[in-house]
């Protein structure tokens, strides 16, 4: 049995279950300066504990809210972070040398080309600048956030992968089974910025579509296209 809520390492949230980002979810939104700052958190906690390595506090990053079904656990809350954590952990197997991940678990059904892309990335396929998206600009985020933070720290870097890996940790919280999501995302959003107002409309209109997913996926791509502001 599966727990409600537990504590993962970094190491098991990337390396254990399969995470989907759900048709409603916006797409991987973080910047440079954003994964920039989760690293320097994270380095901020490793120096206070770089002395005492057989006993070093666990640094909390947060939560990591999901709705379980079958095999599958859907990202509520805590996409950003948890697509950024997949993103660092490719960089330092790619561009650094360790390699921490067993496997991409981390999936989007709605979006092909972020389903192809991550699995390139995994894999070091070549992208081409055509096919580039929002995750393959969160790989050079990560690779370049990485390479100031370690150099600028002059960090060790097997050190703080090691603390990176086992004592970053993410308390995941899987949401009961007869929970009325859009009641859910409306609670949720009063808490702050965690999903705005279209994204809830996203989700309520999604919801009409039951279990046609086809029709669903069509809706999705459409409003992702539409929501690509930065772009004819």
């Amino acid at each position: 049995m599966v727990e409600t809520h537990i504590s993962l390492s970094v190491n098991r949230l990337l390396n254990e279950d399969i995470y989907a980002i759900p048709l409603y979810q916006r797409n991987f939104a973080w910047t440079y300066d954003e994964i920039e700052q989760l690293l320097n958190d994270v380095a901020d906690a490793f120096q206070e504990n770089r002395d005492n390595y057989y006993n070093r506090d666990n640094y909390y990053i947060g939560t990591l809210v999901v709705n379980k079904e079958k095999d599958l656990f859907k990202i509520i809350d805590g996409q950003q972070r948890t697509t950024a954590l997949n993103l660092i952990a490719l960089a330092l197997k790619h561009e650094f040398g360790f390699d921490r991940l067993k496997a991409v678990n981390l999936t989007f059904p709605a979006r092909k080309k972020s389903n192809e892309n991550i699995q390139k990335l995994f894999t070091k396929q070549k992208i081409s600048e055509c096919d580039e998206n929002e995750l393959t600009r969160g790989y050079e985020y990560a690779k370049d956030a990485l390479k100031k933070v370690l150099e600028e720290r002059q960090l060790n870097p097997q050190s703080f992968v090691d603390y990176l890996f086992e004592n970053v940790i993410i308390f995941r919280s899987i949401l009961p089974e007869d929970l009325d999501l859009n009641l859910y995302f409306e609670r949720f959003n009063s808490r702050g910025e965690q999903l705005e107002a279209h994204e809830i409309l996203k989700a309520q209109m999604m919801s009409k579509f039951g279990e046609d997913q086809e029709m669903a996926q069509k809706f999705a791509r459409i409003w992702d296209a539409c929501a690509e502001f930065d772009k004819p």
